[in-house]
């Protein structure tokens, strides 16, 4: 996976210089913060409330950098575009 992240680096960087490929690193640091953020709730023993918190969260991170590829100009990845997929449809955020 890192060797994607480079690869996608380097293509946003070469294509739309440096501030494209900052912003996209940016979003998706965010994008995995919030996903680490999910799988604890999903394991702790914290309310449904948190999890639900946690969902949405994660779900706006994507779309965030999904709408940022857009801009650019670049593919989505299936499995951004299959996990987004699923979690609007497990949460009411994003419909």
């Amino acid at each position: 996976m890192t060797t994607d992240q480079s690869a996608a680096g380097h293509a946003v960087s070469g294509a739309m210089g440096p501030d494209a490929a900052n912003l996209l690193g940016s979003l998706r640091q965010s994008m995995d913060r919030a996903h680490t953020a999910l799988m604890a709730a999903r394991r702790a023993t914290s309310g449904r409330t948190d999890l639900e918190r946690a969902r949405s969260d994660y779900l706006r991170a994507m779309v965030a950098y999904q709408q940022a590829l857009a801009v650019f100009r670049l593919p989505v990845p299936p499995r951004l575009r299959d996990e987004l997929r699923l979690l609007r449809r497990v949460t009411d955020v994003g419909h």
